[in-house]
């Protein structure tokens, strides 16, 4: 008979590049730049976040680097959208690669024995 147990550290979900977002939030009509994975998606929920009109939510997808599954892709440009709102200007937000490591979902660690 052959035993052996196989061990799988947490695999990061991180996009090969950092979350990049830009917002510019006005009073009748937001406009975000990114290159995440579901913009229409994205759509909806900005307008949830800042609680405008879905109609007024344009979100522009600009090509960039990949990811597997759920990434952090949607996190600058959600940040982008609070802080643009707040200045009143168009803001670009950009993590840095040990930002998108650090917070991005992560699957699940594991143990097999056979």
């Amino acid at each position: 008979m052959i035993e052996a147990d196989y061990e799988c550290a947490f695999q990061s979900h991180a996009r090969m590049a950092p979350s990049v977002g830009v917002a510019d939030v006005k009073a009748d009509e937001v406009t975000i730049y990114s290159d995440l994975q579901k913009p229409y998606f994205h759509r909806l929920d900005i307008s949830k976040l800042l609680e405008v009109p879905e109609d007024q939510v344009h979100v522009i997808w600009k090509d960039g680097a990949g990811s597997y599954e759920r990434s952090d892709a949607d996190e600058a440009s959600f940040e982008a959208a609070i802080m643009s709102r707040e200045v009143g200007r168009p803001v670009r937000v950009q993590w840095m690669r040990d930002e998108g490591i650090a917070w991005d979902p992560k699957a699940p660690a594991a143990v097999v024995s056979m």
